[in-house]
C-alpha cells in the first residue's frame, strides 16, 4: 500500500505557510490602510487651514471702512498695514479699482492686468492670477460699488514626518466650486499614484474639494514596524494576526508613538543660538532651540515634529526634559552671577492650561538658578485662549524675575493685543523682515519692519533681530538701534559642549 504524501509534518508545514502568505497579504493590506488615514489627516488639516484663512479673510474685507476712511497715503494704508500684522493667513490685502491696485498694505501687491475672476455670489469673488486655469495666487475679493476689496490668501502647504525618506512622493489637487471653478495644485509626484483622499467641505457658500494623491514610496514609510511584528507572531495565530497587526502598526508607526520614545530615552536637546551686541560683541544671552536626536540617528529639526507634538499633547513633556537640561547647561555656562540669559519657547496652552508656570519656578528654585537668567519666549502658533489668565501666569513669572519676549513679532496671532494685554518687554523681530534688509531693491515688507522698530522705541520695548545673516545687515540694524542680534552671522544654534568651546575661544 503507498504512503500519503501528505503527512501531519506537511501539513504542519503548508498551514505554516499559508498562515505566513496570509498575514503578508493581510500586511499589505494594513499598510495601505495606515498610510491612507494619514493622508486623510493631512487632507483635514490642509483644508481646515485654507478654509480658516478663507472665513478670517472674508471677516478682515467686510469690516474693512470704506476708502476716503483708509487713510491710503502714497499708495500704502495703516490700516491695511495692521491688518497684515496681526493675520497668519493672509499674505497681502489691497483695494483695486479698474484692473489697478491704489491701496494696499506694505507687502508684496499683485498685477491684476491678466486675473481670472471666479464669482461666488454677487459681492464675493475668488480671483486667481499668473495662469488661466491653474492658479499660482489665490485672492478673496469683495465688491463695493466700482472697487474690489482684496485679500491674498495663504497657500496649501503639506506636512510629512517621513519627508527626508519620500521626497515628492504627495502631490495634490483643490478644487473651489465658483463660476468658473478655481483649480490649484502641487508639483506631480515621483511616481502613480497608489492611493487617494478626497475631502469636500462648504464654507460661506464656497463649496471646497480637497484631492491627496500618494505613491506606493509614501505607503511603503509605513511598512518596516508591522512586517516585523507580522514576523513574529504569525506561525502562532492565523486569522486573529490579522487584527493583532492592524491596532500594533497603527501604534508604532506613529510620529506620537515615536516621540514618546524619544522621550523615554531622553533624545530631545538644546541647541544654543547666542544673541550678541552689535556694539562690541559681548554675549547678551541665548536661545535654547529643541532638536531631536533619535538614537543611532539624524538630527531631526523642530518643523517635522512641534506641530504633532502639539496635536496629541506631548510639547509639555518635551519642554520639562528642555528646562531641565537647560537649567542644568546654565550652570556649566556659568551665568548665575551675571545678566546673561537662556530662553525657551513656550506656546499658549501650555502658559494657562498646564503647570509650566509654577514648575519653572520650582525648578528655579531646586537648582538655586537666578530668574534674571532665564526668560520665555511666547510663540504665536495658537492663540491665547483666555487672556487675562495668561496675563496672570506671565505676571507669576515676572514678579520672580523671569523676562517674557514676544517671539516672531507680527506673523501670527497675537500682534498689538499681545503687547498690550501680557506683560511682554522684548519683541524678537521674524527673519522674514529682516531678510528685506538683504534686497537692492525697496522689499514692501521694510516698511513692516521699520514700524515694528519704531513701535518697540515708542512702547519702551526692547528688540532682538533674529535670523541675521551678513554685517550689512548688522550695520543697518544699528542704524536703525537695533543692537541685540541673533542669527548665523555670529554663529548657527549648538549644542551646550560646542557652545562652551565657542565662548572660550572668544
Amino acid at each position: 500500500m503507498k504512503k500519503s504524501p501528505i503527512t501531519p509534518g506537511s501539513t504542519a508545514l503548508l498551514v505554516g505557510l499559508l498562515v505566513l502568505l496570509t498575514s503578508y497579504l493581510a500586511m499589505g493590506s494594513l499598510e495601505r490602510s495606515v498610510a491612507r488615514r494619514e493622508l486623510a489627516l493631512q487632507a483635514a488639516m490642509m483644508l481646515r487651514g485654507f478654509q480658516d484663512g478663507y472665513q478670517n479673510a472674508r471677516a478682515d474685507l467686510a469690516k474693512l471702512p470704506s476708502m476716503e476712511e483708509m487713510n491710503c497715503r502714497d499708495g500704502i494704508s495703516d490700516t491695511l498695514a495692521r491688518l497684515n500684522f496681526d493675520n497668519q493667513y493672509v499674505r497681502w490685502y489691497g483695494i483695486a479699482q479698474e484692473g489697478k491696485v491704489i491701496c494696499r498694505g506694505p507687502r508684496v501687491g499683485v498685477d491684476l492686468s491678466d486675473a481670472r475672476f471666479h464669482r461666488i455670489d454677487d459681492e464675493w469673488f475668488l480671483i486667481s492670477t499668473e495662469s488661466p486655469t491653474k492658479a499660482s495666487n489665490l485672492l478673496l475679493a469683495q465688491k463695493r460699488g466700482n472697487l474690489l476689496y482684496l485679500a491674498m490668501l495663504e497657500p496649501l502647504l503639506f506636512d510629512f514626518m517621513h519627508e527626508v525618506d519620500c521626497k515628492a512622493c504627495v502631490s495634490f489637487e483643490f478644487l473651489v466650486s465658483a463660476q468658473p471653478n478655481v483649480e490649484m495644485e502641487s508639483a506631480p509626484a515621483s511616481g502613480p499614484s497608489v492611493i487617494h483622499y478626497v475631502v469636500e467641505k462648504t464654507r460661506l457658500n464656497a463649496q471646497m474639494k480637497f484631492t491627496l494623491n500618494a505613491t506606493q514610496e509614501y505607503v511603503d514609510a509605513f511598512a518596516f514596524p508591522g512586517r516585523v511584528l507580522s514576523m513574529t507572531i504569525a506561525a502562532a495565530f492565523g486569522l486573529v494576526i490579522g487584527l493583532s497587526v492592524y491596532g500594533n502598526l497603527t501604534k508604532y508607526t506613529s510620529t506620537a508613538f515615536l516621540i514618546e520614545q524619544g522621550l523615554k530615552r531622553n533624545e530631545f536637546l538644546p541647541f544654543y543660538q547666542p544673541i550678541i551686541d552689535s556694539r562690541d560683541g559681548s554675549i547678551l544671552g541665548a536661545e535654547a532651540l529643541v532638536r531631536w536626536q533619535p538614537k543611532g540617528g539624524n538630527l531631526i529639526p523642530p518643523g517635522q515634529f512641534i506641530p504633532f507634538a502639539e496635536e496629541n499633547h506631548l510639547i509639555d513633556p518635551i519642554t520639562d526634559q528642555l528646562e531641565e537640561k537647560v537649567l542644568d547647561d546654565i550652570k556649566q555656562f556659568g551665568w548665575q552671577d551675571s545678566s546673561r540669559f537662556v530662553s525657551i519657547n513656550a506656546v499658549a496652552e501650555q502658559i494657562t492650561d498646564t503647570p509650566f508656570c509654577a514648575n519653572l519656578l520650582r525648578r528655579l528654585a531646586e537648582k538655586r538658578i537666578p530668574a534674571k537668567n532665564f526668560s520665555v519666549e511666547i510663540t504665536e502658533r495658537h492663540q491665547f485662549p483666555d487672556l487675562d489668565r495668561g496675563r496672570a501666569a506671565l505676571q507669576s513669572l515676572v514678579e520672580a524675575g523671569i523676562e517674557i519676549k514676544l517671539d516672531d513679532a507680527g506673523t501670527g496671532f497675537g500682534g498689538f493685543s499681545y503687547i498690550q494685554e501680557l506683560p511682554i518687554t522684548t519683541l524678537k523681530i521674524d527673519k522674514m523682515f529682516i531678510d528685506t534688509l538683504r534686497q537692492e531693491k525697496q522689499d514692501p515688507k521694510r516698511a513692516v519692519l521699520q514700524a515694528i522698530i519704531e513701535f518697540a522705541k515708542t512702547a519702551n520695548l526692547h528688540a532682538i533681530a533674529e535670523g541675521v545673516e551678513t554685517k550689512e545687515q548688522v550695520s543697518q540694524l544699528s542704524a536703525a538701534g537695533v543692537f541685540a542680534i541673533q542669527g548665523y552671522v555670529y554663529s548657527k544654534p549648538m549644542p551646550a559642549e560646542e557652545f562652551i568651546r565657542w565662548m572660550n575661544a572668544r
